[in-house]
């Protein structure tokens, strides 16, 4: 993360997303199901009538993230929603969830990146009453 953002493709949203979705995930469903593909295209630079592009392609023209998930605003920012679900933590009840990518990874791992984001926070903006 540098200048508190992810290396991930960055907009200005009227609301953070509030379900786990993946580029690729909004692709096989499309024929039968656009909901998926209109709830993730709100998060994407430009807009696509359908998920098209390979994912190594969108990544490339920066279009879109290729994951969403559940998050809260934060300083103009999209935080990942953490919880603890029976005292595991968790980010909208999931521990573990796809990157996008083709890889899994857990609540801890995001948790790990979003603590760095919240030492700059607490350095610039006095911010701790937010960080995890």
């Amino acid at each position: 993360m540098v200048n508190l953002q992810c290396p991930t493709t960055q907009i200005c949203v009227s609301k953070c997303p509030e379900k786990f979705l993946t580029y690729v995930g909004t692709q096989f469903p499309y024929r039968k199901d656009k909901g998926s593909w209109t709830y993730f295209s709100q998060f994407c630079k430009s807009s696509f009538a359908k998920p098209e592009k390979t994912l190594s392609q969108m990544i490339m023209d920066d279009d879109c993230p290729t994951v969403i998930f559940p998050s809260r605003p934060l300083l103009q920012r999209c935080f990942p929603d953490f919880s603890f679900v029976n005292g595991t933590l968790t980010v909208g009840n999931k521990t573990v969830f796809e990157d996008g990518k083709g890889s899994t990874r857990n609540a801890t791992e995001l948790r790990a990146a979003a603590k760095y984001v919240c030492k700059i926070l607490i350095s610039s903006f006095g911010a701790s009453h937010y960080c995890i």
